[in-house]
């Protein structure tokens, strides 16, 4: 099997979803499961943690249109009114 993780983590938004990520990609590697992290090249992004855990990590450019891949991200999923 393999698992995809597209998620987000840095300065403005915080590490909690990608560390959530990582203990079930970590839980999913024991049962044979490759994993790919896929996450925005935004201003304190987690990448050398994912990859110092051993997962294979592909940044994406970070989307100018909504603050450089922080907060924005929300807001441009509700609307621009926030979480």
């Amino acid at each position: 099997m393999f698992v995809v993780f597209r998620t987000d983590g840095g300065a403005e938004t915080g590490s909690g979803h990608v560390m959530r990520c990582l203990t079930l990609a970590q839980s999913l590697v024991s049962y044979g499961t490759d994993v790919l992290f896929v996450c925005a090249d935004v201003a304190g992004h987690l990448g050398e943690l994912i990859a110092g855990r051993g997962f294979v990590l592909q940044l994406i450019p970070a989307r100018p249109d909504v603050g450089g891949g922080g907060l924005g991200h929300a807001a441009s999923w509700t609307g621009g009114g926030g979480l």
